[in-house]
């Protein structure tokens, strides 16, 4: 998804017409993209965290049906959703 966000804001330069918003896109395009490959990496850190909470949970013959990585990984991408759009927004105006 990075990779894609990334390749969006900067081809947003080439085909928009107010010259004001294509450089703010063009500027937020790598550190959003950034951002979000950090969040990707915490997420399959977490989901890592979780495979072998969940291994260790069968071999003592119980399952784990939720736990605060899901609660993590939630909290982390509405965050990270809402700053992109305060940026965004923030930065047309």
């Amino acid at each position: 998804m990075a990779v894609t966000v990334a390749q969006l804001f900067r081809l947003s330069r080439r085909f928009a017409h107010d010259q004001s918003s294509i450089h703010a896109d063009h500027t937020l395009g790598k550190p959003i993209s950034g951002t979000l490959v950090c969040l990707a990496i915490l997420v399959c850190l977490v989901g890592a965290l979780r495979f072998w909470r969940q291994q260790a949970a069968m071999l003592r013959g119980q399952a784990l049906a939720g736990g605060w990585e899901i609660g993590v990984i939630a909290v982390a991408v509405v965050l990270c959703l809402v700053v992109i759009l305060v940026l965004l927004i923030a930065v047309r105006l």
